[in-house]
């Protein structure tokens, strides 16, 4: 308990919390980004709900479902800029060839739960979206974030234009750093925060405790 005790007042543990919530400050400060033509593709990183329809941690917003309608979101208005529309009028069949992808590579669960998802046209019906723009990774045993980056495609990574990563305001300073450990240049990366954005209290405090041990480690 002593040397808990003593990391969690350590100067460099400290420090690396300030970090943390500097960093999410400004990304509030900064908004949303503006959505852009070369938005090329769209990760979404799941959260911590297998499906759609489970409750949320904490009663709060179910992550996962938020992120994914996020990322369609965001597709949506990358097809429309790209078709020179500034209206909510362009019609699905006239657009779908403008969509970025979207790129889903989590739990196993949850990649079951989405191509089921896609068998039975839900993104059609429910969202309009076209589900042929959404690419599912094969199950490879994922159980966190640094999976996700281990196996993330290469191919997918637009040799032009942005990737577009969405996930939780919590969780982007987290993600960044594990940009950092896996060399990706950050000026092809867009950090998206899932709306409706929510900030979870304790998923915050955890997250802002977690990333100097993994620093640490080398898990970051």
């Amino acid at each position: 308990m002593a040397e808990r005790q003593f990391e969690y007042h350590d100067r460099e543990y400290q420090a690396s919390r300030h970090e943390y919530v500097e960093r999410i400050r400004k990304i509030v400060e900064r908004g949303l980004p503006r959505p852009k033509p070369d938005w090329n593709m769209v990760w979404v990183l799941g959260g911590p709900e297998e499906k759609f329809e489970d409750p949320g941690e904490d009663r709060q917003i179910n992550q996962t479902k938020n992120r994914f309608e996020t990322g369609i979101d965001i597709a949506k208005m990358v097809a429309k800029l790209r078709a020179g529309e500034t209206s909510n009028n362009a019609k699905l069949p006239d657009i779908t060839n403008l969509y970025p992808h979207i790129y889903f590579n989590g739990r196993d669960e949850q990649n079951d739960y989405i191509r089921k998802m896609i068998s039975e046209k839900v993104f059609e019906e429910k969202y309009s979206f076209p589900s042929e723009k959404i690419i599912v990774s094969p199950n490879q045993g994922i159980k966190h974030t640094g999976d996700q980056f281990s196996l993330f495609p290469k191919e997918y990574m637009p040799d032009k234009g942005k990737l577009v990563t969405v996930t939780d305001l919590y969780h982007i300073p987290r993600v960044e750093k594990y940009f950092k450990k896996y060399l990706i240049d950050h000026e092809k990366i867009v950090m998206y925060q899932a709306t409706p954005t929510i900030l979870p209290v304790q998923r915050a405090l955890s997250e802002a405790k977690k990333i100097f041990p993994y620093l640490q480690q080398g898990i970051l």
